[in-house]
C-alpha cells in the first residue's frame, strides 16, 4: 500500500534549476532535482545507500514513467511503473 503523499516542484532557495519538496504520510521527506527538457520529465536524488531516479515521456493525454532505485551506487533496479491518463 502506497503512503498518501504530496509533492511540490518549484525553485531551488539557491541555484538554478527545479527541485520538487516530497512529504508523505510516514513522515519522510526528500528533496529531488528535477527537470523536463524535450518533453521528458525527470527527477533525482543521490542518497547514500538509497538512490533514486524516475523518466517519464509526456504525451498530450497520458504518460508512462519508471522509478529506479539503486542501494548500491550504479546498481540500478527497477522499483515502480506508472502510467498517467488524463480524464476529462
Amino acid at each position: 500500500m502506497f503512503p498518501d503523499a504530496i509533492c511540490l516542484i518549484g525553485a531551488p532557495e539557491a541555484g538554478d534549476g527545479l527541485v520538487m519538496e516530497y512529504f508523505d504520510s510516514r513522515g519522510v521527506r526528500r528533496t529531488y532535482g528535477v527537470s523536463l527538457d524535450d518533453g521528458v520529465l525527470r527527477y533525482w536524488r543521490d542518497a547514500a545507500g538509497f538512490d533514486q531516479r524516475f523518466s517519464a515521456t509526456l504525451g498530450r493525454d497520458a504518460f508512462e514513467g519508471l522509478a529506479q532505485v539503486a542501494e548500491t551506487p550504479g546498481d540500478w533496479r527497477d522499483d515502480l511503473r506508472v502510467t498517467y491518463r488524463r480524464r476529462d
